[in-house]
């Protein structure tokens, strides 16, 4: 955390010719859509319908069994117009599968609008096409779309010979979409905006002491410091240092200021909170000290700078440190929760930092998806697909 903390709160979003330091809240891409971000959500959504479709699936194989062994024994002619359109589709779909490939990469924006089609004319190669139709086989019987996939089966029939490298290629490509942890998520954003916000006071810091600029402190305030200070030497020291206008040693009291100002406040007795609060007023007398001082030195830009990234600071105070949980993932602890509970509560903290992250949401969604794939994988007795163990990756409880 910075030495300096902030006093007021003001979301307006600085303008930018204002000054070459601000904290800029840009809303994070989409990547559960759009790049190779996209696709790997796709790939997690497709696969997840995929294993959940297959005991509706398995429920409609003794029918479709039964109505082959029909066609192909009271009505050939059907049974061989299905196959032939099988043989069809089977070539549609190779024709069509650069095309089909370039378009769904175009949506993702990985590939350019202006991009070839690699496609056929349509008047060659239609996008949509009834072989069944247009061999002669109407409407739709039990048996159909067994026979029109043999072809496509004997044509994968070679693949099996590949299966085991197959599924070690399934494992690692499961290891590489599975979404990320939104806890991580939070840490990131935050460890950004901290990052931000201590440049902004390192460069004020940096101009002040090469400019010499000394603050005009309110009479008597730093005597009142450090009367309800600690009756140490090392803050005796920089407190008296302070008295001089010294920019750095203003800074240290400012921090102690609020570290022991936050520490009382957190306390479950009135004197102690009501103690907590004058120190958070000796704070706030001192920051606008500095502000003033700043501007009466002939240097607004970096009162300007001060001002916004005290503002940040606020912000970064109550986005993050108002919930002890999410206060506990970015602070020195990192301590990560073992459940996504604390994320699915209806609480106003919870719904700002959503607000803030609409990301968090999203990776919670997929997750919860990702876990579907896991339960799908165990009643078919695939879990060792999740990098060859018996459990899956995501263990967190909802």
């Amino acid at each position: 955390m910075s030495d300096w903390e902030v006093v007021s709160v003001n979301k307006k979003k600085p303008k930018k010719e204002e000054s070459d330091y601000e904290v800029v809240n840009e809303e994070a891409p989409d990547l559960e859509s759009k790049g190779f971000g996209g696709i790997a959500s796709d790939a997690l959504n497709k696969g997840t319908d995929a294993l959940l479709n297959i005991p509706s699936q398995l429920l409609n194989l003794p029918g479709e069994l039964y109505g082959t062994g029909k066609q192909v024994l009271t009505n050939p002619k059907r049974a061989l117009q299905n196959v032939g359109a099988g043989f069809g589709e089977l070539g549609h779909d190779i024709l069509s599968a650069p095309g089909n490939i370039r378009d769904y990469l175009q949506k993702k924006d990985i590939v350019s609008e202006n991009a070839p089609s690699f496609r056929l004319p349509e008047s060659v190669l239609p996008r949509e096409f009834n072989y069944a139709e247009a061999l002669g086989a109407q409407g739709e019987e039990p048996g159909d779309t067994m026979l029109r996939g043999l072809p496509t089966s004997a044509a994968l029939s070679p693949i099996s010979k590949l299966l085991p490298h197959i599924q070690s290629g399934i494992s690692k490509g499961i290891e590489k979409i599975k979404p990320e942890s939104p806890y991580h998520t939070i840490q990131k954003a935050y460890d950004i905006k901290e990052k931000d916000l201590s440049n902004i006071f390192s460069n004020v810091s940096k101009e002040a002491n090469k400019e010499n600029i000394k603050i005009d402190l309110p009479k008597n305030l730093i005597n009142e410091i450090k009367k309800t200070g600690p009756k140490t030497d090392r803050f005796n020291n920089f407190v008296d240092k302070a008295k001089s206008g010294d920019y750095d040693a203003l800074r240290k009291v400012q921090s102690e200021l609020f570290a022991r100002g936050k520490n009382y406040s957190k306390s479950h007795l009135a004197s102690e909170n009501d103690f907590g609060a004058h120190l958070f007023e000796q704070r706030a007398k001192l920051n606008n000290a500095i502000i003033k001082s700043l501007e009466e030195a002939g240097r607004p830009d970096l009162a300007s700078q001060l001002t916004k990234a005290r503002e940040g600071w606020r912000n970064l105070e109550e986005t993050y440190h108002a919930n002890p949980t999410i206060s506990k993932l970015v602070g020195e602890e990192r301590e990560v929760p073992f459940t996504f509970g604390p994320l699915r509560k209806e609480s106003t903290f919870i719904k700002n930092l959503k607000n803030e992250h609409p990301e968090i949401q999203r990776k919670l969604n997929n997750i919860r998806r990702a876990k579907q794939v896991s339960a799908a994988l165990g009643a078919l007795g695939l879990k060792k697909l999740y990098s060859g163990r018996e459990t899956p990756y995501y263990d967190y409880n909802d």
